[in-house]
């Protein structure tokens, strides 16, 4: 469980003993291991940004609660699920009345494990496959790498907290989509195995990604005054 409904109510109670007045919220979910029993336990981090002091609506507290426990109960529990428990960022503004924005901003990172580095194909199948359900969201994707093997993929996505509803409960994986995004990263894979790191943001338009519009920052590393060439990894 991310957060339960009496963790959000104490939350708000502490925010508001504070007087602080939140404009702006950034929620982090992951997976930690745990203290003692090494075993994997999901984290929630609540980060809220705004002015301590400011006047606002005889409301606030009571919407700014009730609106956190619509996002736990509405989607964000179900779409964490649904993406494996990756690490994700949400982020989203408060108005006045305490209410938040219904368009909420998303980053979710994906790690490649080191076992799988050097043939990920397997493992980014299985991921795109999910995150091609919620392909209309998407913005951009950055694919990282490093010493010649792609590292971490990050997607960003901007949605109306109405329409993630339905798609989380409803909405079933778009192959076609997924199949294009891989036809993209082999695109990709042959200039990663011949630099020590490389960071690669591509534009998504319409679900699809653009590799045509994409940009590029390279990092190349020398060892005794000669840059060091990669060795070529078995694919797949």
């Amino acid at each position: 469980m991310l957060l339960s409904e009496k963790s959000i109510t104490n939350l708000i109670s502490d925010i508001k003993q504070q007087n602080a007045v939140i404009d702006m919220i950034e929620i982090k979910c992951q997976k930690e291991k745990g203290k003692g029993s090494g075993k994997f336990q999901d984290t929630c981090l609540f980060k809220g940004d705004g002015q301590k002091d400011l006047i606002v609506d005889e409301d606030y507290y009571y919407n700014l609660e009730e609106n956190l426990k619509f996002i736990k109960f509405g989607w964000l529990d179900e779409f964490y699920e649904n993406i494996n428990r990756n690490h994700t960022k949400i982020f989203a503004n408060v108005y006045q009345d305490g209410t938040v924005s219904d368009s909420v901003r998303v980053e979710i990172r994906i790690g490649i494990p080191s076992s799988l580095r050097e043939a990920p194909f397997g493992f980014l199948e299985k991921y795109f496959n999910i995150l091609s359900k919620y392909h209309k969201f998407l913005l951009n994707c950055e694919i990282s790498s490093i010493n010649y093997a792609i590292s971490t993929i990050t997607f960003e996505m901007q949605f109306s907290t109405r329409e993630m509803m339905k798609t989380v409960r409803k909405s079933t994986p778009n192959v076609n989509i997924a199949k294009q995004w891989l036809m993209v990263h082999d695109y990709i894979y042959e200039e990663i195995e011949k630099k020590h790191s490389l960071t690669f943001n591509v534009r998504v338009v319409d679900g699809r990604m653009d590799h045509n519009r994409l940009r590029k920052k390279v990092t190349c590393k020398f060892v005794d005054g000669e840059v060091q060439s990669g060795e070529k990894v078995v694919r797949r």
